[in-house]
């Protein structure tokens, strides 16, 4: 399905790319390192997607969200030293 960006073309959006991305973001890969394999958009087309295309925009609002949860509940556990 494709959705139009600013300057009328389409943005290649895929369901099956959207939930790699998503994916492998929610793992902890970098933007760098999922933009830069095989078949994926680039970081305008990603941005675009997240501002067009809704259920991804939520979906990737969602992810950072859980992401930023993760951080703080890690960054609350005691660091185990050597007794």
């Amino acid at each position: 399905m494709d959705h139009w960006v600013s300057a009328g073309q389409p943005s290649q959006y895929s369901d099956a790319t959207a939930r790699i991305v998503l994916a492998r973001a929610a793992r902890g890969d970098t933007l760098d390192m999922i933009l830069a394999a095989p078949n994926m958009p680039c970081r305008r087309t990603l941005y675009d997607w997240i501002h067009v295309v809704p259920r991804f925009g939520r979906a990737w609002q969602d992810m950072r969200v859980a992401e930023v949860e993760m951080a703080a509940e890690l960054a609350e556990i005691p660091t185990l030293t050597a007794a």
